[in-house]
């Protein structure tokens, strides 16, 4: 596997209709949820900040033979990567058939 790694910046993929930042973030919540489901945490009491306050860590377009298009996001809430907590890095998957 091979391809470009970005640090920071903005993040994009082949499928330009949506924000892949935004999505991540969305995944990150669901997962979140889908964690605490069953646990004797209160999910709200682990809510995770907005879509919109989320950033991009870094940004790998993949290169897989057979899955052109794929690429990795790693992003974090704004406010996590102020005070340098990284407890919260989400990684999410894109691949654009």
């Amino acid at each position: 596997m091979d391809g470009p790694l970005h640090i920071g910046g903005y993040a994009f993929h082949e499928c330009t209709e949506t924000d892949p930042v935004a999505d991540a973030a969305r995944e990150a919540e669901q997962a979140r949820r889908h964690r605490t489901a069953g646990a004797h945490e209160f999910a709200d009491a682990v809510e995770l900040p907005a879509p919109g306050d989320w950033t991009l860590l870094a940004q790998w377009d993949i290169g897989l033979t057979g899955r052109e298009g794929s690429t990795l996001h790693w992003v974090i809430p704004r406010q996590d990567l102020a005070e340098r907590r990284f407890d919260r890095v989400h990684v999410s998957f894109f691949w654009n058939p």
